[in-house]
């Protein structure tokens, strides 16, 4: 009598999105013998759980075997989506006579909290009217539709004189 033995059944992850920096657990079962490749951003490549943190996009390929019999292995694949890294912005640091508001404008993403909210008309817009009476830096958190986050910040420099034309002492 002549058995086949089957290929093994591969079960892998789920394809996922990490922010550019973070990590992902990876998961392959269906065998007791697993070969990982690339072997680049991999904890290990010859378990059944690495965590991957490549810098880009990256599709793993997994190997599977078993031990009933069947010398060859079976393959699935798992892509690793790697968002690049967030372009916080909060605008250039500058200076505002007392009492004359400043538009803040921050980009690099689609959620922005600026803090301290002092002085800011909303905080959690990307372009918030300020009004100060001091000195002041405000930071601004940058976020994208994956969750990812940045930080950048803008300092503000208050002149508490009233408005004139300024001329510079040197040249």
């Amino acid at each position: 009598n002549i058995s086949t033995v089957p290929y093994p059944v591969v079960n892998v992850s789920n394809d996922t999105s990490i922010c550019f920096g973070d990590q992902a657990l990876l998961f392959a079962s269906g065998g007791i013998d697993f070969r990982w490749i690339p072997a680049s951003g991999l904890s290990d490549t010859r378990i059944f759980n690495p965590v991957a943190s490549p810098p880009a996009t990256t599709v793993y390929r997994v190997a599977v075997t078993d031990n009933r019999g069947c010398p060859k292995p079976s393959f699935d694949s798992v892509v690793v989506r790697v968002v690049p890294p967030v372009p916080a912005f909060a605008g250039n640091d500058t200076a505002i006579v007392v009492g004359q508001p400043l538009q803040l404008n921050a980009s690099g993403g689609t959620g922005f909290q600026w803090t301290p909210s002092f002085g800011l008309n909303n905080p959690n817009i990307g372009n918030p009217v300020a009004s100060l009476g001091e000195d002041f830096q405000y930071s601004v958190r940058v976020n994208t539709p994956e969750g990812c986050f940045a930080f950048d910040t803008i300092n503000i420099r208050v002149f508490k004189t009233a408005p004139d034309i300024f001329v510079p002492t040197a040249f």
